[in-house]
């Protein structure tokens, strides 16, 4: 029996690399070794696995930058949420008394679609030759990133946040189930910008790590906002629905305000050891048995493999 498991995982790893061959691809260029999507192991492999069986529709929802918003008033009705000044799909339809002040220009479908606009200053053709080039680009599509696909595509603009102290602070929390794991904290994101990484012992004690973040070199001296408590509180809160999940919450020197929900972290992947050992703590605590894939109704080769694949992990 555990043969014929083995080889039915086999076979669905085999099938994934020759069913989805650019993200296939893409994970061997950035992890330097080809997906186990069968049988997922490490982080790496667990986002491929996401991207290929995990399609539970509350992604769709959290990748949206404009439904989230809603999705996370409704459970957590106290954290701040940056206003929306306007909605829509023509750029050109932008009031110009909108863009006379402090403001980010976004996209709800993409990733680094934000244009500041500082105090009026803007030059509004070059504000809509963005917004058509974006509502003109699909995201999600070259890695794979499925909860991206079924979003509708919008253009917005939002209020900004601490316009006059070179931006709030940023915590990306890296949240499995209700268990906080791992947070960089990203300062002086338009001045001096730093990141610290910080992990989280059994009792919940934060733990400053040697690690450099991807985004900026650490600082030393930097200390955790006041509002690290209540930021986990509501990263917990809000993770508790998923196996993983990055929630992102900023912080203006007063109160808290979100930030996004990040399902594919990096386009899906965790770098350096951190995506590709075993015993890295995201890959540990990142159990696949906890996605919706093993909650929803399956039928045919799927309801198999699901089988197959529980029956290894447990």
């Amino acid at each position: 029996m555990k043969y014929l498991n083995r080889t039915l995982l086999a076979g669905i790893t085999l099938w994934c690399w020759i069913r989805y061959p650019l993200p296939t691809l893409h994970t061997l260029r950035r992890a330097r070794r080809l997906p186990c999507a069968g049988l997922p192991v490490t982080g790496n492999d667990k986002f491929f696995w996401r991207k290929i069986f995990d399609h539970d529709p509350r992604f769709v929802i959290v990748s949206d930058k404009l439904a989230c918003k809603e999705w996370v008033a409704a459970r957590v009705p106290e954290l701040s949420i940056a206003s929306v000044l306007w909605k829509g799909t023509d750029p050109s339809r932008i009031p110009d008394a909108l863009l006379r002040h402090n403001a980010v220009f976004k996209a709800n479908h993409g990733c680094g679609t934000n244009h500041l606009i500082h105090q009026g200053h803007y030059d509004r053709r070059h504000v809509e030759q963005l917004g058509s080039r974006w509502m003109s680009q699909g995201h999600g599509r070259r890695h794979h990133e499925w909860g991206y696909f079924g979003i509708t595509r919008q253009l917005f603009l939002e209020e900004m946040i601490a316009p006059d102290t070179g931006g709030p602070d940023e915590l990306k929390i890296y949240t499995f189930g209700s268990r906080v794991v791992r947070l960089v904290h990203i300062s002086g994101r338009f001045q001096n910008m730093r990141a610290n990484v910080w992990y989280f012992d059994q009792a919940g004690q934060a733990i400053r790590s040697g690690e450099r973040a991807a985004v900026a070199p650490p600082s030393s001296t930097q200390p955790l906002p006041p509002a690290i408590d209540e930021a986990l509180a509501i990263a917990r809160k809000l993770g508790q629905e998923f196996d993983h999940v990055r929630v992102d919450l900023l912080w203006d020197g007063e109160r808290l305000w979100f930030g996004e929900l990040t399902l594919y972290n990096q386009a899906g992947h965790f770098p350096g050891r951190l995506g590709t050992h075993k015993d890295s703590p995201l890959t540990q605590h990142w159990t696949v048995l906890d996605s919706s894939f093993f909650r929803r109704q399956l039928s045919g080769w799927r309801n198999w493999y699901r089988h197959a694949l529980q029956r290894e992990l447990t």
